[in-house]
């Protein structure tokens, strides 16, 4: 169920007073509505600058500043002090680190003795290097799996963190995209049979906390291990999230937080998706030996795990630049999880219903609503309050953020945000067929994630509506063959892509839907 925040609350213009749902539903009757006749481009370009506002506002170098003071030997991360001995050891893994670690090197000056960074292959073409740096950047992780280069790089920041005495300071840079950037397989496993173990359970539809759950039983690093690697050094893990609910020991796989989980789990897991019988035998052995972690003596009070951003943040930027837009604006919920396939046929027939209400005046906004239970009594309150209180607004934009799961079914080229798009196009050509009030509006729906790669691509995500399907009725075969990306590439020149580039951060997706007049 989706719990809202009480400081998350629905951003109107002017009051209204809650339904009671503890009663039979109340029908309600809408003023009569004059927003804006949009097209299609116009909706795709609002949604795209919020997405763009919702990056710029989890951009890592802003987050370093606002977080991190220097005042002296005392080092201050979001209220906390630390006395500097002498200067600190600096390293840092994922697709946001880079500026992390470059605006952290401004701050230090000369407190930072060395930095050494693991980033995507790409990140140094992509962005502008000081030539006086001291930030060691080393690229892996193609494509976003674990590579050779990235388990090379694991080692040499494993041989600075075991080197470090009790006087020594180490900064951990930490955002999503950590799990493949730091990558040593636990011994006998190679890199190739983990990653063919990970791939089969993305492929089968795990999620982010189940990947890392095996992950970090098949890993020497992970779980803690880095970090009981480093004592008895000073530890501070500054921590972008990437993860729903912001969970420390699951966030690139919890390299500096104390491994919970049950030792049973993970082979569970596999088990779950049927996956015993296709790993390798190394792989097994791993999982149901249950080793003697590294980390077995790792508390949390040893570790300091700082979160300085995450999904909520770049969701209230995204709100913001759709009110300045002029749109009613909603906020659904920052964990949108499941897999695509469910969570378009929520985003699409919520949609449809506010449509009618709409266009009928009085009707039940949620009556026969599939997936209700995904929407909390907060939720439905600010669903309706924003309906109506969207006259003389250009539309209605609903906005969650979160991370979704995909079942790949052939060997296309696509991602879960150029998945959901499509898929909600398919979900709301079957509604707004013969349905009078439903073809009354538009409807769309933006899914991005905020590093700009969605999947295999060069696209963060897409624009999906129904019109994108007229005379395209080829596209269950793209989505057969988890092939969305050559899909929304043919269509309209690729100009319904979300195309970003790489963009230095991480936390999660953001999907918003938008309802305006024809």
């Amino acid at each position: 169920m989706i719990r809202l925040p009480s400081q998350w609350l629905c951003r109107q213009r002017s009051s209204f007073k809650k339904p009671n749902f503890s009663t039979s539903p109340i029908l309600f009757t809408l003023k009569k509505n004059k927003m804006d006749c949009l097209t299609y481009q116009d909706m795709f370009e609002h949604n795209k600058a919020a997405f763009l506002a919702a990056v710029s506002a989890v951009k890592p170098a802003n987050l370093i500043e606002s977080s991190v003071q220097i005042n002296g030997s005392i080092l201050t991360v979001k209220g906390n002090d630390f006395q500097l001995k002498q200067p600190c050891h600096v390293i840092g893994f994922g697709k946001a680190v880079l500026e992390m670690a470059l605006t952290m090197e401004r701050k230090l000056g000369d407190y930072m003795k060395q930095c050494v960074i693991s980033v995507p292959v790409g990140t140094k073409k992509a962005h502008s290097i000081p030539s006086n740096t001291k930030v060691e950047i080393l690229e892996g992780a193609a494509n976003n799996l674990p590579d050779k280069e990235a388990e090379e790089n694991t080692r040499k920041i494993l041989k600075i963190v075991e080197d470090l005495k009790e006087d020594d300071t180490l900064l951990v840079l930490i955002s999503g995209g950590g799990s493949a950037l730091l990558s040593l397989p636990v011994h006998p496993l190679t890199l190739e049979e983990k990653l063919q173990v990970i791939k089969q359970l993305a492929n089968a539809g795990a999620d982010i906390l189940q990947l890392n759950c095996v992950r970090k039983s098949l890993s020497a690093v992970k779980g803690g291990q880095l970090a009981a690697a480093a004592q008895p050094a000073t530890i501070i893990s500054l921590i972008l999230s990437d993860v729903i609910g912001d969970p420390v020991d699951f966030i690139a796989s919890g390299p500096t937080a104390p491994n919970k989980d049950n030792p049973a789990a993970a082979w569970d897991i596999i088990c779950k998706f049927q996956l015993q019988n296709s790993i390798p035998q190394s792989a097994e052995v791993c999982l149901r030996s249950n080793y003697s972690r590294a980390n077995s003596n790792l508390k949390d009070k040893e570790v300091n795990n700082i979160l300085i951003g995450n999904n909520l943040v770049a969701i209230t930027a995204a709100m913001n630049k759709l009110i300045s837009l002029n749109y009613s604006v909603c906020f659904l919920s920052p964990s949108i999880q499941g897999n695509v396939t469910r969570i378009a046929v929520f985003y699409s027939q919520l949609a449809s219903r506010i449509c009618r209400f709409l266009a009928s005046s009085k009707c039940n906004l949620f009556e026969g609503l599939e997936e209700a239970y995904l929407l909390s009594i907060e939720a439905r309150n600010e669903i309706e309050k924003t309906v109506c209180n969207s006259s003389h607004t250009r539309g209605i934009c609903l906005i969650a953020g979160g991370e979704t799961t995909v079942r790949v079914t052939g060997t296309g080229k696509g991602g879960r945000n150029q998945e959901l798009a499509l898929r909600f196009a398919e979900e709301s050509k079957k509604i707004s067929t013969g349905c009078e009030y439903a073809n009354q509006f538009s409807i769309s729906l933006l899914s991005a994630g905020t590093d700009g790669i969605d999947g295999p691509t060069n696209a963060a995500g897409a624009f999906g509506y129904a019109e994108q399907l007229d005379g395209n009725e080829d596209y269950i075969k793209y989505l057969e063959d988890s092939d969305t990306n050559t899909f929304y590439s043919k269509l309209n020149a690729g100009k319904n892509l979300i195309l970003t580039g790489h963009t230095g951060t991480n936390v999660m997706d953001i999907h918003i839907v938008t309802i305006c007049k024809k």
